[in-house]
């Protein structure tokens, strides 16, 4: 058995859940302490529907991807293809800590030296919507009638109650209390520089209570194994009920003032 206090934040161990083989990781794309179990397809539904029995005393219920943005974005995690892409370096993505840049050489560590000493063209910065509209991917961000940036990833979010956004601006702009403005619907709405990640997950000595828990002792349902067509799914179980907005709050729904 693997109990789920042993298994340290992005670690991963071999084991089982609900009798079922499984990779577990203790990682997530959400802000939220939690585990993503990896196992053959076959076996995805009744694994499903074990974890579904297990916390159904406790409330659990699934969410999707557009609760799942939204905690993204709320813990500021990027996201490839909204802040990361093949032309934004680690530097300019608020990254850096994961690349050493002192040790080996490595393709591309000529740049990102020159970039470190001469500063990043732009830099990924968070900005708190100071009026009403939601900023969304390719918006202009504006420093009076000058285009400074381009917001990444936007949403209203349920925790703080206010539109939130990541966007891209002039290194000379980044710092928190900045005012810019943000393009929406061919008029400047008020934004400001805030530092990140917009909210943080309270880590109380209490959350350590599943100590004694491990995976294996969920139970395993009465049910057809179904196949499933990949050959691997994974579950997240990362959003907690408890802090995982309305699915109906997804990044992309219409807000007051959206397009």
């Amino acid at each position: 058995p693997l109990p789920m206090s042993a298994l340290r934040r992005f670690r991963f161990a071999r084991s089982e859940v609900a009798g079922i083989p499984a990779l577990i990781s203790r990682t997530g794309y959400t802000g939220e302490d939690g585990f993503e179990l990896y196992v053959d397809a076959p076996h995805a539904v009744s694994l499903w529907l074990a974890l579904m029995a297990a916390g159904k005393d406790a409330g659990l219920e699934p969410v999707g991807l557009g609760a799942r943005d939204t905690l993204r974005l709320e813990a500021a995690l990027p996201l490839y293809g909204h802040e990361l892409d093949d032309l934004t370096t680690p530097l300019a993505a608020g990254l850096a800590r994961f690349v050493q840049l002192d040790g080996e050489d490595f393709i591309g560590r000529a740049a990102l030296l020159h970039e470190r000493e001469q500063g990043a063209p732009r830099r990924l910065v968070g900005l708190a919507m100071r009026g009403p509209g939601i900023a969304r991917q390719g918006y202009p961000v504006l420093h009076g009638e000058a285009t400074v940036g381009v917001v990444t990833s936007g949403t209203h979010s349920p925790t703080l109650g206010s539109a939130i956004a990541l966007a891209y601006v002039a290194e000379s702009l980044i710092a928190p209390g900045t005012l810019l403005g943000v393009e929406v619907r061919g008029r400047s709405v008020p934004a400001e520089v805030v530092a990140t990640p917009f909210y943080r997950r309270p880590h109380p000595a209490a959350a350590a209570a599943p100590a004694a828990a491990d995976f294996t002792a969920l139970g395993a349902p009465e049910s057809t194994v179904v196949a499933a067509p990949a050959d691997t799914v994974t579950t997240d179980t990362t959003a907690s009920p408890e802090s995982a907005p309305d699915p109906g709050a997804a990044s992309h729904a219409p807000e007051e003032g959206d397009d």
